[in-house]
């Protein structure tokens, strides 16, 4: 049986990952069908590992983003600011930093994914709080939920 499998497949497969690509986008850029691409992955143990280690940076790059939106974060950065120095005009250079306040749907994203049961419990008190349409006092009822859960963890 004649196959379609080069020997630069894992290097493409390996570059291709690295760009966030599915299955049946790298195996069109390779010039296969998904199902083969899926027979070489199980056939060619080089080809299966080029994809795992093409996804692993970016994956572990997307996952420290996220946590650093759901935590907020300080950046500082140079900025350029043009003033008059002895008459004449003159780029300053200066750095700032700014605080990046934590995104609400980076935390619910990260919570949902990592603490499911937590969320789901703490999402469901909240639900039922605002169908009841209780007020701000009862947020201490989500308070204490949260911290008997946190008790119940240690």
């Amino acid at each position: 049986m004649k196959t379609k499998y080069r020997p630069d497949f894992p290097e493409r497969a390996f570059q291709y990952s690295r760009l966030g690509l599915n299955g049946k986008q790298l195996a069109k850029k390779l010039g296969i069908c998904e199902d083969t691409l899926y027979q070489y992955i199980k056939k060619y143990p080089e080809f299966a590992e080029a994809i795992e280690k093409g996804k692993e940076k970016p994956d572990f790059e997307v996952v420290n983003a996220c946590y650093r939106l759901a935590c907020g974060y300080e950046h500082t950065m140079t900025q350029q600011k043009v003033m008059m120095v002895d008459g004449k005009p003159t780029v300053v250079e200066y750095e700032q930093t700014i605080y990046v306040q934590p995104n609400q749907q980076s935390i619910q994203f990260w919570l949902t994914n990592r603490k499911k049961e937590y969320f789901k419990a703490v999402a469901q008190l909240t639900k039922e709080i605002e169908a009841s349409g209780a007020g701000d006092e009862d947020l201490s009822k989500i308070a204490e939920a949260i911290r008997e859960s946190d008790m119940g963890e240690k």
